[in-house]
């Protein structure tokens, strides 16, 4: 399989590349790439460029890029909007819905998940790297953005989008299924997904005026992050999105 590699758009612009630090020692000392080889580039936005490697030095490498292309974007954009768990399970949902294609994740602040300033700047970052390497490890050639937290009450404003299924995942709902609740050519979907131990019923309610309509996902359990990414591949499944 070609190595890809993951490089900010900006630096695409040329006819050449000089890639050095952790990508470098990557190729180098883990992939053990040679003069000649063909990488795979991709810019996080959807663009993926052929490139050469022209010359191997002690600290870095030259890349030749040429054959560029643009990858068409998924035809269903997941909304992920994750409570925050505890521990470093954001970690598991940011690496395994980006492999699934999420387009966006909002990490959630509620009563029972705070995360202060500090704490949020180091994790927001660490997050956006594991983005990249999953898209990288999964092919994709976007990666999916990854939001500033936001309490609550202000995510339930912010992703009013016109059109929009929304939909918050609630243990005590037996009536609607995820999967019944989605309706066919769905091109916009939000997915709320609680914290351990779940919404309260006035949480719920508080989003449902916002919008979103509680479903379930069977008699089941599921621990936060076996839900959203349980959550995300219905949803790609229901819409044609983990089609050939």
């Amino acid at each position: 399989m070609t190595a890809r590699l993951f490089i900010e758009p900006e630096r695409l612009t040329g006819e050449s590349l000089m890639v050095d630090g952790p990508a470098y020692k990557h190729l180098v000392r883990v992939l053990r790439v040679q003069v000649g080889d063909v990488l795979g580039v991709f810019d996080g936005l959807g663009n993926e460029i052929e490139a050469e490697i022209l010359s191997i030095e002690r600290q870095s490498l030259s890349l030749r890029l040429g054959t560029r292309r643009t990858i068409p974007a998924p035809a269903t954009r997941i909304t992920l909007l994750q409570v925050l768990p505890r521990a470093d399970r954001m970690e598991l949902i940011v690496q395994k819905t980006t492999e699934l294609g999420v387009t966006t994740i909002v990490p959630v602040i509620t009563a029972r998940a705070s995360l202060d300033a500090e704490q949020a700047a180091g994790k927001l970052e660490r997050w956006r790297t594991i983005a990249r390497e999953a898209a990288r490890q999964c092919g994709r050639a976007d990666v999916p953005r990854i939001d500033d937290p936001l309490d609550l009450e202000e995510v339930a404003r912010s992703v009013a989008t016109p059109g929009a299924v929304r939909l918050v995942l609630w243990e005590s709902e037996n009536q609607r299924s995820l999967t019944r609740s989605i309706p066919e050519c769905c091109r916009d979907i939000v997915l709320l997904i609680g914290p351990e131990g779940g919404f309260s019923p006035e949480e719920v309610t508080r989003v449902a005026l916002q919008g979103f309509v509680s479903v379930g996902l069977g008699p089941r359990i599921l621990r936060t992050e076996t839900a959203a990414i349980v959550a995300v591949a219905l949803c790609q499944a229901a819409t044609g999105g983990l089609d050939s």
